[in-house]
C-alpha cells in the first residue's frame, strides 16, 4: 500500500503539468525536469510524461530508461523497464519505473544514490513493432555529498548579511529538516524556510540573516540536514570572512631627537582587506605600500625634518590616521660662554667642538613653520568633529583657526589648537584656515571640512501652471549629490532622469540639484506632484504647491503701481460723486433771444435748414447739438408768443466773431433747444464756455460781455452764442452765465 501511494504521487503531479501546445495527439514528445538533485544515500523521483501520435492506437505501451545516451545502437546501460527484463548491474534493485506507460506516465525512481549514478537519463517508448521512439529530452541527476551553502561574496561588518542553505527535496518518503549551527550570539540573527519548485525539481531553502561584527571574522557557521525516517545526516560549514574599515593600532617613534641622529618611525594597522599604509608629512607622501606595518627612516635628522608625521591606513571600506609630532634639537658647537643667538653675548655659536659636552638647546629662533592639520575632515551630519592644528616655532606661536574672518578656536603660546564640534551641521562645511604667528612671522594652512547630509528640498521647488500645461521644479541640496525624481501618486508614476518629460538643470551652489518636469495636455483636477530626492544618507519627499502666474500681478506692479491704481480709484469716485451733484442741481435753462434790428429792416438767419444738424455752429452737428448729454433729458422751453419780448440771460451778450470756437470742457446736461419762433434771426446754440471772451476787435459794435467777479474763476459754465449775420454787421448776443 505504501509503494502504491508513492507511485501515484508523481502521476498526480504530472497531470497538473501540461505538455507543450501542439504535442498532444500529434508527434512524439516528452516532458521531464531538466535537472534534479539528491543527497547521497537518499532517493529521488524523476517525474516524466510522454505523448505519441493518436493514429497509432497500440494494443500495449511499454518503455525503458537509458543512462548516458538515447540511442540503442550505442548500447547504453538500461536503467529500468516496464516489462521484466535485464537491467544494468549498477541499477539492479535501485531503479524502478513508477509510471504506467499506458497512461503516458514514465516517472522513474532511484534509491540509495551514489556518485556513480549522476548523469543524464533518457526515456524510450515502445508501442510494438517499429513504433519505438527515443526522446531527446532528458534529465540530469546531481548527487550531492552535503547541502549547498551560499555565502555573499562580501561580508562587511555592520551590514546585513543573508546566508542560504539549499537542500534537495525530491524523495517523498524522506522529507528533510534543516537547522543552523554556530549562529548563537550573532547580532540580529533570524532564520526562516522557503520551498522552491523549479520545473518539477523541488528544494528546501533555509535563510539566515544577521549583522556581523568585526570580531566575528573566522566564526564558523553550519547548515545541518536530518530526516525523520532515517538516520542520515548532512552538514555544510563556512568560515566568515568579515571585512571592515582599517584602524591604526600602533604608532611609535621618538618625539624629540638631536640634529644628525638616525630616526625611525613605525606604524601598524588592521583592516580587511589589507589596508594601504602611507606616511605623510603635510601633503607630501613619504612612503606607502599595502601592509600591516610600515616603517619610515630618516638617516640624518635636520631642523627641516621637524613637524607632524601622519600614518594613514585606507581600504575600500574606510580610512583612519594617527599623527606623531617630531622635534629636532640643535647641538651647540664651540666653547666659551653660551648666549642667545643674534645677541652677540659670549661669542657662542652652534655646533660641536672643543671635545667637551654641553647641554642640548633648541634651534635658533625662527618664525613658525607651516601648521600641520590632523583630524577628521569628512564627516556625516550629527557626528562629532575634532581637528588638531599644530605649528612649531621658537618662541611658541599663537595658533588660531579661522572661518572666514571669525576665529573659531585659538591657543596662545601653545604648539597646537583643537577645533571640536560636538555635532557637525551642513553649515559647518567649508574652508578653514589655521594661522600660526609669533614676533618673527606668520604661516597658515588651509583645510576643508566636508559634512555629508541627507537631501533637503529647497523652497524654490514648486509647480507653475501655464498655457500649455504644468512645469514643476524639484530642487534639493545634499552631500553627496542627491538624485531627484518626481512622483505622481494618482498616476502611479515616477519620473526620473532619462524620462522624456524630465530635464536636468545646471548644478547649483552647495551641491544643489534641480530637476524640471513638464506635464502637457489635460490634467486631473486634484493632481499631486511630489519632489523626491535621495542620496546614501536618506530619502526625502515633499508635495509641491501649485503657483499661478496671475496671483503675482500686484507683486510685479510694485508699490509705485499700487499708488497709481489707488489714485485712479479715488479720481473715479470723485467724478461719479460730482456727476450726481450736477444731476441733482439741474441744468441752466436756455432761452433764445432776439437780436437787434439789422440795417435795411430785414432779418436774415444763417441757419440753413438744408444743412444736416440744423444751425452750423461748431457744436450743432456734434454730440452736443444732438443733445447727448450725461444728465436726464429736461423739458424744452416753450416758444415765445408773437410780439412778446424774448427772454434774455442774466449776462451781457458779446460778439461771436471775436473768439474762436471754444473747446468742450464737459458734457452738457441740457437737451438741444427748440428752433426760435418766426421773426428771430438766429437760433441759439448751447455752447460750453472754456474761458472769458476777449475784447472785440475794432469796428465791431456789440455790448460788452460780463466778466467774472474778482477772486472767482469760471468753472465749466454753459452759454449761448450766435453765428454772425454778415461781415461787419451786428452780432447776436452771447449768453454767458456768471455763476455755475
Amino acid at each position: 500500500m505504501a509503494s502504491a501511494g508513492v507511485a501515484s504521487l508523481p502521476v498526480a503531479l504530472l497531470l497538473l503539468l501540461p505538455l507543450p501546445p501542439g504535442t498532444r495527439g500529434g508527434s512524439w514528445a516528452a516532458w521531464m525536469p531538466p535537472a534534479v538533485a539528491g543527497l547521497e544515500g537518499t532517493c529521488v523521483v524523476l517525474p516524466c510524461r510522454f505523448e505519441y501520435p493518436e493514429e497509432l492506437r497500440p494494443a500495449a505501451v511499454h518503455g525503458l530508461w537509458y543512462f548516458g545516451s538515447p540511442y540503442p545502437k550505442s548500447y547504453p546501460p538500461v536503467v529500468a523497464r516496464s516489462r521484466p527484463a535485464a537491467v544494468h548491474e549498477s541499477f539492479a534493485g535501485r531503479a524502478e519505473l513508477l509510471g504506467d506507460p499506458g497512461l503516458r506516465d514514465c516517472s522513474l525512481r532511484l534509491s540509495r544514490l551514489s556518485p556513480e549514478l549522476a548523469g543524464k537519463y533518457y526515456f524510450r517508448g515502445d508501442l510494438g513493432g517499429y513504433n519505438q521512439y527515443s526522446f531527446s529530452e532528458h534529465t540530469t541527476l546531481e548527487v550531492l555529498a552535503r547541502p549547498v551553502l551560499e555565502v555573499p561574496p562580501e561580508v562587511v561588518a555592520g551590514a546585513e548579511v543573508e546566508l542560504r542553505c539549499r537542500v534537495p527535496d525530491n524523495c517523498p518518503e524522506l522529507p528533510p529538516r534543516l537547522g543552523w549551527a554556530g549562529a548563537e550570539g550573532l547580532p540580529g540573527a533570524a532564520g526562516r524556510e522557503v520551498r522552491e519548485d523549479s520545473g518539477g525539481a523541488r528544494a528546501l531553502l533555509g535563510l539566515l540573516r544577521f549583522r556581523p561584527r568585526r570580531e566575528d571574522g573566522g566564526r564558523r557557521l553550519g547548515c545541518s540536514v536530518a530526516f525523520a525516517n532515517a538516520s542520515l545526516a548532512f552538514e555544510a560549514t563556512v568560515a566568515l570572512d568579515v571585512q571592515y574599515e582599517p584602524q591604526v593600532v600602533g604608532l611609535w617613534g621618538p618625539s624629540e631627537v638631536v640634529e644628525g641622529a638616525r630616526v625611525e618611525l613605525g606604524c601598524e594597522a588592521e583592516g580587511r582587506p589589507l589596508p594601504l599604509l602611507s606616511w605623510f608629512r603635510g601633503a607630501a607622501v613619504l612612503r606607502e605600500e599595502p601592509a600591516a606595518a610600515l616603517r619610515l627612516l630618516l638617516p640624518r635628522a635636520a631642523p627641516a625634518h621637524a613637524g607632524a608625521y601622519s600614518c594613514v591606513a585606507e581600504n575600500r571600506h574606510g580610512r583612519h590616521n594617527r599623527t606623531l609630532l617630531l622635534r629636532v634639537a640643535c647641538e651647540p658647537r664651540g666653547g666659551g660662554a653660551w648666549g642667545d643667538v643674534g645677541h652677540g653675548g659670549g661669542g657662542g655659536h652652534w655646533g660641536c667642538g672643543g671635545g667637551h659636552t654641553a647641554p642640548l638647546t633648541r634651534c635658533p629662533r625662527r618664525r613658525p613653520r607651516a601648521p600641520v592639520v590632523n583630524g577628521t575632515l569628512w564627516v556625516v551630519a550629527g557626528e562629532p568633529v575634532t581637528v588638531t592644528c599644530g605649528a612649531d616655532s621658537d618662541p611658541a606661536p599663537i595658533v588660531t583657526v579661522l572661518r572666514g574672518r571669525r576665529a573659531v578656536a585659538a591657543a596662545v603660546y601653545e604648539p597646537q589648537v583643537t577645533l571640536a564640534l560636538p555635532a557637525a551641521r551642513p553649515e559647518d562645511a567649508g574652508e578653514y584656515v589655521c594661522v600660526a604667528e609669533n614676533q618673527h612671522g606668520q604661516r597658515s594652512t588651509a583645510f576643508n571640512i566636508t559634512v555629508e547630509y541627507p537631501p533637503v528640498v529647497l523652497p524654490e521647488s514648486r509647480c507653475t501652471a501655464g498655457g500649455e500645461g504644468v512645469r514643476c521644479v524639484c530642487a534639493a541640496a545634499a552631500v553627496p549629490e542627491a538624485a531627484v525624481a518626481f512622483e505622481l501618486p494618482s498616476r502611479n508614476l515616477t519620473v526620473a532622469e532619462g524620462h522624456r518629460d524630465f530635464a536636468a538643470a545646471p548644478r547649483g551652489a552647495g551641491g544643489a540639484v534641480t530637476g524640471i518636469l513638464t506635464l502637457r495636455g489635460a490634467l486631473e483636477p486634484r493632481l499631486a506632484v511630489l519632489c523626491a530626492a535621495r542620496n546614501p544618507h536618506g530619502t526625502t519627499a515633499r508635495q509641491l504647491r501649485f503657483h499661478h502666474p496671475g496671483g503675482l500681478v500686484w507683486a510685479k506692479v510694485g508699490p509705485v503701481g499700487a499708488v497709481v491704481a489707488f489714485a485712479i480709484v479715488i479720481a473715479l469716485v470723485c467724478y461719479l460723486s460730482q456727476s450726481r451733484r450736477k444731476k441733482g442741481a439741474g441744468s441752466p435753462e436756455v432761452t433764445p433771444v432776439q437780436p437787434p434790428p439789422v440795417p435795411g429792416g430785414t432779418r436774415t438767419s444763417t441757419c440753413a435748414p438744408s444743412r444736416p444738424g440744423g444751425c452750423g455752429g461748431p457744436w450743432a452737428g456734434g454730440r452736443w447739438g444732438r443733445g447727448r448729454g450725461r444728465g436726464p433729458p429736461r423739458s424744452r422751453p416753450p416758444p415765445n408768443r408773437a410780439g412778446a419780448p424774448p427772454r434774455s440771460p442774466p449776462s451781457t451778450p458779446r460778439s461771436a466773431s471775436s473768439d474762436p470756437a471754444p473747446r468742450p470742457l464737459a458734457t452738457p446736461t441740457a437737451p438741444r433747444p427748440r428752433p426760435p419762433p418766426a421773426g428771430h434771426a438766429h437760433r441759439p446754440e448751447a455752447t460750453p464756455t472754456a474761458r472769458w471772451p476777449r475784447p472785440p476787435p475794432d469796428g465791431h459794435a456789440h455790448p460788452p460781455s460780463d466778466t467774472p467777479p474778482a477772486g472767482r474763476s469760471c468753472c465749466c459754465c454753459w452759454g449761448l452764442r450766435l453765428r454772425p449775420l454778415a461781415s461787419g454787421s451786428a452780432h447776436s448776443p452771447l449768453d454767458t452765465p456768471t455763476a455755475c
